[in-house]
């Protein structure tokens, strides 16, 4: 079986740089809690480790979502997939109803 890195949508590496970055910008914490992750696994993350296949969904899917010209089906592909099995159904229902207020919102405008 491939390991998580080469079957991660975003290098490991490219990740790596980015969380660095966003580290550098706010904190550890903070980057910790935009991601979805601990503070300890960022810390683990920025020396080297091996995420483990949730965070590094989790990852991925951070930084897809920090990028401009990722497509929103994709994006939210990679978020539904990195929420826990029991909680994914309510969070696609809460984003249905989300995006439907939206769409309703501009198309009044």
């Amino acid at each position: 079986m491939p390991s998580l890195s080469s079957r991660a949508s975003v290098p490991v590496e490219t990740l790596r740089e980015a969380v660095k970055a966003r580290v550098g910008e706010t904190s550890q914490r903070q980057t910790a809690k935009e991601v979805g992750i601990s503070p300890t696994a960022i810390r683990g993350f920025l020396s080297g480790a091996e995420p483990y296949g949730r965070n590094l969904m989790k990852l991925s899917a951070w930084y897809k979502w920090t990028r401009e010209g990722v497509e929103l089906g994709e994006l939210m592909n990679e978020v539904g997939a990195s929420l826990a099995e029991d909680r994914r159904q309510s969070a696609l229902t809460e984003l249905r109803r989300i995006v439907r207020d939206w769409a309703e919102r501009w198309r009044e405008q």
